[in-house]
C-alpha cells in the first residue's frame, strides 16, 4: 500500500507544470455573456419560415490559446395574432398560428485562429446538443385549444466577431450560424439560419 501511494506521488510529481496548469481550473479563462437572438426557422410543414426572436446566454473555458470550450443556451418566440377580415384589400379573416417556441442548449468547440489579443477577435464554432419545439394554438371556429411539442437532436455552425471595448468587457459584435434540426422525424429535418449579438464579460484578460 505503501509503495502504491509513493508510486502515485512521483508519478504526480513528474507532470510536466504546463500540464499541471492545463488541469487546474482557472477563473481567468473563463467568459459569460447574453444577448438577442433572431431565428429563421423552418416551420414543421417544411414549405415556409417563421421569424423567431428571443433571448441566448452563453460562457466559455479557455483550454488553449486557440480553442475554447463553450455552452449556449437560447429561447425564440413567434407569437402569431388572429386578423380581421379586411375588405378593402380583399382578404379574409386569418386565424391565429398559435405561439410558436424554440429552445436550445448546445456544447461544443469554440475556435479563435487569431488567438485573443486583438481589439476585433473572429472566431468560429461546431456545437451540439439538445432542441425542444412547441405550438400552442388557441381556440378558434368552434375548435379547442391544441398543443404539440417535440423534442430532437440538433447541430450549428457558423463564425463571428468580437469587439473588445474594454480589459474585462466584449460586445459579440455578430454570430451567424446555420443550424440544423431534425423535428417530428422529418427525413430532411429543419435548416435554420440563426444571428445573435450581445455582451460578454470575461473574468481575465486572455
Amino acid at each position: 500500500m505503501k509503495m502504491a501511494a509513493l508510486a502515485l506521488l512521483v508519478a504526480v510529481a513528474c507532470v510536466p507544470a504546463k500540464a499541471q496548469d492545463f488541469l487546474k481550473w482557472n477563473s481567468n479563462k473563463l467568459e459569460i455573456g447574453g444577448g438577442y437572438t433572431y431565428i429563421s426557422l423552418v416551420k414543421v410543414d417544411g414549405t415556409h419560415r417563421e421569424n423567431m426572436n428571443g433571448f441566448n446566454a452563453f460562457g466559455e473555458y479557455r483550454i488553449i490559446k486557440w480553442i475554447s470550450l463553450g455552452v449556449d443556451l437560447s429561447g425564440t418566440y413567434n407569437f402569431s395574432h388572429a386578423k380581421a377580415a379586411n375588405p378593402g384589400s380583399g382578404t379574409g379573416a386569418q386565424p391565429s398560428n398559435g405561439t410558436t417556441q424554440l429552445y436550445n442548449i448546445y456544447i461544443g468547440p469554440r475556435f479563435y485562429p487569431l488567438g485573443h489579443a486583438h481589439k476585433i477577435t473572429p472566431f468560429g464554432q461546431f456545437m451540439i446538443g439538445p432542441a425542444i419545439y412547441g405550438n400552442n394554438i388557441p381556440p378558434a371556429g368552434g375548435y379547442d385549444a391544441y398543443s404539440y411539442w417535440d423534442h430532437a437532436f440538433s447541430w450549428m455552425a457558423g463564425a463571428g466577431l468580437d469587439l473588445r471595448v474594454k480589459k474585462r468587457w466584449t460586445v459579440r459584435m455578430i454570430d451567424v450560424d446555420w443550424e440544423h434540426t431534425k423535428f417530428f422525424n422529418q427525413a430532411a429535418g429543419q435548416g435554420n439560419y440563426r444571428v445573435s449579438v450581445g455582451l460578454i464579460y470575461r473574468f481575465g484578460q486572455k
